[in-house]
């Protein structure tokens, strides 16, 4: 061994040895010497610009809730903090902190430094998730800057070192004021012009010009906190290599044959220091799960890469939720130089493959997803940011909100591209729940610049996050933004005016450099340019389609809120739907920790405040109106528990109804070429605070109507009814998804109309062949005949199975119960019987892992809500509808509390439409 390197390999061991006598976990500044000293588990301070606030900070941090553990702010989602608290948005901050160096060690560091044969620094400071605009000082001494949230930075410090006390500064600018900057100096306007955002969001504008999650600057569902703080790794490092990368892919050796071998490949990028290390340093490879063991070893490249391969036999695959098991496998990943190990990574994967499916059909093309060479379903919801602020998201929140995901029997989430790219942690979690992704790039309803640097910047970012991911089976495919291509078509921020500059632009980012990043980082996976988009038809229309939306090709958004949603007419027949919903508010349990009682009104200056979505109240007051009676007062606080409750019933029910009417069409082709609909993402799963939006599951946990309805709708064998818009006709239909285990083949049901008293008026024997993939669709039923002379207002109609019991064998048969015509008209007509319901709590299980109520009714209960003020409570049935008799209900939680007290606390209250109906006077 040449002595140069022998004097590293000396040194490395050194260093190594130095850090793990050191114990690099301590709380007080600490002394580097080693091969790394880990700043983010120490004390730093946090000050404005001009140093007149000053406060200690705990990392990971961002500014504004440092200040709040201070007492200089208060809670920011009190109120009106998103506009209070924006001074805090509109200031620099720099946090600081300090270690010191021995002058041993720090000679130890230039004297490796003189050794090397290239000029990498022998120490660097090594940063990650910092939010956003960042310039490091160390000593007083400018090492570096950074200028993107979703990338990691290094910057060579071996200049600043000094021996004895050593003081880092992260000075982070403005968010708003840097924004406002790059568009000033932007030779040309690149739209939404700032002076565009709609006064109703409360947000700022710019937003496109800076590399950071663009909700932050405030969307139509959320606050403008516009963050800034530390939120990932910070470390300084002597010489000694390191993984600047590592991913992995897993396929079959022949694409036909699963149950054969597949080949694992893992590719490394390492920080070897040239040839002067990368003789004594190699990559190793361990692989074993469930009884399946391999491992391999490789040499570095002289650029530092390396990969290496080995194959798996017949091992078992992963399914996505409702198909199969999720068996996912470790592959730990070791760089080895001499007899150390010096760095070492975890990747979680599994077996399986998938495709998205774009054949030609009738009209146009199929959109869908093939999972091990099965087709299914897509079923799900959007995902947003848990939290504005990134350093209150806790991985038991994320781990609720999944969990409730894979409870409501979704097998897909599309991680919506105005947040984040989320942690390792999240995939991971999505990797053993079944649930795949539909991974969106960071932008969002905007034009972005093309100039050298920020493509350059975008391109690293890529790069980086699709290497970071994309071992993980749950990623199904990257889709390069949100409703752009939509956006810069269909003229939504002036983009006729220059046209050509605009559609080069987009062009310039998402198929020049988006893609092709994309197809160096992860060939194997499919990359659409847009979502919506005509998915394989984009190209013959130069990747700008007239209509980004068409029901032929790709994936749709629709939102209608002015149109009836009883009415399925309104609703396109599209191959793909992966956003549409309607509005609701929270409960007031989640509103009470963020507005004063007095505000809890539905006209409150407060609850209009926190409505972001141009027109929303007046929206969901409308569709309550078609549908439901309305408290007199309605505006008033007395009324605001109705409200809550109206409005997530009108959520729900029109959601479930658009829902029904797209898993209607799996497999089933309309004349004109539209329908064989594969996949239904509502907007939107989860919610960043407590006020109005498309969210099925609150701030916090509690979920909504909603999320109980989506756990009935993607049913894995949707049995249901279906009243056409005149109530006229009736018919029943079944929808059986790939792999359901449980489905029934033969339906044997009856149908049956009854009055709110539960009088039979009509009776009729129903039997229904169920096809796998595919909808069967009953005959229509003439509902007038079956009503006999009555008022279709008066009564109902309840499917029920007769024999054997469908979908769930712990119920009543029960299927489904569906109203003829919207529940006003039964009001007016004083239609619905009072049914005197009570309920009596049974004995908690142990440890309160379980509550069980029997609730007790005389006459039928239309959408009968059950609520305890405990968000991360999930009863097993809510909004539903109930028949005469008793009714057991359980409540569990998803998770375990990790409080041996788990006892639930609070009233647990019920609601019905009879509630309503008793406060309200309706004139239709």
């Amino acid at each position: 061994m040449p002595a140069h390197i022998k004097a590293i390999h000396c040194l490395i061991l050194e260093i190594t040895v130095a850090a793990h006598l050191l114990g690099l976990g301590a709380t007080a500044f600490q002394t580097f010497s080693g091969a790394q000293l880990p700043l983010h588990t120490q004390p730093w301070t946090l000050c404005n610009g001009n140093g007149s606030i000053c406060v200690p900070a705990t990392l990971p941090a961002s500014v504004h809730t440092q200040l709040l553990a201070s007492n200089v702010i208060p809670e920011p989602y009190w109120g009106s903090g998103d506009i209070d608290l924006r001074w805090v948005a509109l200031e620099d901050w720099v946090f600081s902190t300090e270690f010191n160096v021995s002058d041993k060690h720090l000679q130890r560091i230039l004297g490796a430094r003189g050794a090397l044969d290239n000029p990498l620094p022998a120490a660097v400071l090594e940063v990650s998730d910092v939010d956003t605009i960042a310039e490091y000082s160390l000593n007083g001494r400018v090492v570096g800057a950074s200028d993107n949230m979703f990338r990691s930075f290094r910057f060579g410090v071996e200049q600043a070192l000094q021996a004895g006390r050593n003081v880092l500064q992260i000075r982070l600018q403005s968010p708003i004021l840097y924004a406002d900057d790059q568009e000033e100096h932007s030779p040309y306007q690149v739209p939404p012009l700032g002076t565009a955002v709609d006064p109703v969001i409360h947000g700022q504008g710019n937003r496109q010009f800076i590399r950071k999650s663009q909700c932050h600057f405030g969307w139509d569902w959320g606050p403008c906190f516009a963050t800034s703080g530390l939120f990932g790794n910070m470390t300084v490092r002597a010489i000694s290599p390191y993984f600047e990368s590592v991913s992995a892919d897993v396929l079959p050796t022949d694409p036909s044959d699963l149950q054969g071998t597949w080949r694992v490949r893992v590719e490394a990028l390492a920080q070897t220091f040239g040839s002067s290390l990368q003789d004594i340093c190699e990559l190793s490879v361990d692989f074993q799960n469930h009884g399946t063991y391999a491992g391999a070893h490789a040499d570095f490249g002289s650029d530092g890469s390396v990969s290496v391969s080995f194959d798996v036999v017949n091992p078992s695959l992963w399914w996505p939720n409702g198909m199969g098991s999720q068996l996912t496998y470790d592959i730990y990943v070791h760089l080895r130089c001499g007899e150390m190990e010096v760095d070492a990574r975890k990747l979680q994967t599994a077996f399986r493959t998938v495709q998205v499916v774009q054949t030609p059909t009738t009209g146009g093309d199929k959109f869908h997803f093939r999972v091990n060479h099965k087709d299914f379903f897509a079923k799900g919801a959007n995902f947003i940011p848990v939290d504005s602020f990134q350093d209150r998201i806790t991985k038991d929140q994320l781990q609720h909100i999944l969990l409730s995901a894979q409870a409501s029997n979704m097998n897909m989430i599309r991680n919506w591209g105005g947040g984040l790219y989320q942690s390792q942690e999240f995939f991971d979690m999505c990797d053993q729940l079944g649930i795949l992704i539909l991974q969106d790039f960071m932008f969002a309803c905007a034009m972005y610049p093309t100039d050298p640097d920020f493509l350059d910047n975008v391109r690293k970012e890529v790069l980086e996050n699709v290497r970071r991911l994309r071992h993980h089976p749950s990623i199904a495919v990257w889709a390069g933004n949100n409703e752009n291509e939509a956006a810069l078509v269909q003229n939504w921020y002036g983009t006729q005016s220059n046209y050509s500059l605009y559609a080069q632009d987009y062009l310039d980012l998402y198929l020049d450099v988006i893609s092709q990043a994309v197809a160096e980082a992860d060939p194997q996976r499919h990359y659409l340019s847009s979502s919506p988009s005509n998915g394989v038809a984009e190209k013959s229309h130069g990747f700008l389609s007239a209509n980004p939306q068409s029901e032929y090709s790709g994936d749709v958004h629709h939102y209608d809120y002015d149109s009836d949603c009883w009415d399925v007419s309104v609703f396109p027949v599209p191959r793909f739907c992966s956003e549409y919903g309607y509005q609701s508010i929270p409960s007031v349990t989640t509103f009470q920790s963020q507005i004063p009682g007095e505000e809890m009104a539905w006209g409150s200056k407060l609850l209009e405040f926190r409505q972001h979505h141009p027109d929303g109240m007046a929206q969901m007051t409308k569709q309550i109106e078609m549908h439901y009676p309305l408290p007199n007062n309605a505006n008033g606080t007395d009324a605001f528990q109705h409200m809550v409750y109206l409005a997530q019933i009108q959520q729900a029910d029109c959601i479930r109804r658009e829902t029904e009417h797209y898993r209607r069409h799996m497999g089933v082709q309309m004349e004109d070429g539209r329908g064989l609909t594969m996949g239904a993402l509502y907007w939107q799963l989860n919610d960043i605070w407590a006020g109005p939006s498309w969210a099925s599951i609150e701030y916090g946990g509690m979920w909504k109507a909603l999320q109980y309805n989506a756990r009935r709708f993607f049913k894995q064998q949707l049995v249901g009814l279906q009243v056409d818009s005149n109530a006229t006709k009736i018919r029943v239909y079944v929808v059986t998804d790939t792999g359901t285990e449980q489905a029934m083949k033969h339906l044997s049901m009856s149908l049956t109309l009854r009055t709110f008293s539960n009088k039979i008026i009509s009776k009729q024997d129903i039997s229904l062949d169920a096809i796998e993939n595919k909808a069967v669709l009953g005959d229509w039923l003439d509902v007038p005949a079956m009503l006999g002379g009555l008022p279709a207002a008066s009564c109902v109609a309840v499917l029920e199975a007769k024999g054997s019991k469908i979908n769930d064998p712990e119920s009543d048969n029960v299927i489904a119960i569906e109203p003829l015509v919207p529940l006003k008209f039964t009001a007016s007509g004083n239609f619905l019987t009072d049914p005197q319901i009570s309920l009596k709590v049974l004995e908690q299980a142990s440890a309160g892992a379980e509550l069980t109520v029997i609730i007790e009714a005389k006459a039928i209960v239309p959408h009968l809500w059950v609520q305890i003020p405990d968000p991360t409570l999930v009863w097993d049935d809510n909004d539903f509808w109930m028949l005469p008799g008793r009714k057991k209900l359980s409540a569990r939680r998803l998770q375990d509390s990790g409080s041996e007290d788990g006892a639930f606390k609070g009233p647990i209250t019920l609601m019905s439409m009879y509630d309503v109906m008793q406060l309200a006077t309706v004139d239709v």
